[in-house]
């Protein structure tokens, strides 16, 4: 979804600053558990899953509301050299991948 980002979070911030990106909605066929809901019932409507890293959000003692979303595309300084880099997802037949675009 092209919702509002937040990437612009450092180390040097208030432990209240927070990067969020947009977010992801699933739906379809899950035969093979591609959508990520961690059942293999179909999903009619389209419904937020967990973030993939779940287990590290409740171990920093963050709740159990927290859904999967991916970085928009942002300039970063990457030995020296400017690089845009985005989170992307691909969808297909049996399967589903989020990866790192440049």
């Amino acid at each position: 979804m092209d919702n509002v980002t937040e990437v612009g979070a450092t180390a040097r911030g208030t432990e209240n600053d927070t990067n969020w990106g947009a977010d992801v909605l699933w739906w379809g066929g899950n035969e093979h558990y591609q959508l990520g809901t961690g059942k293999r019932s179909n999903v009619s409507n389209p419904t937020y899953i967990a973030p993939l890293d779940i287990e590290s959000e409740k171990l920093k003692g963050r709740k159990d509301d927290h859904r999967f979303q991916i970085t928009p595309r942002k300039t970063i300084k990457l030995e020296g050299r400017n690089v845009s880099v985005e989170q992307r997802i691909e969808c297909g037949r049996g399967v589903t991948a989020v990866y790192s675009g440049v």
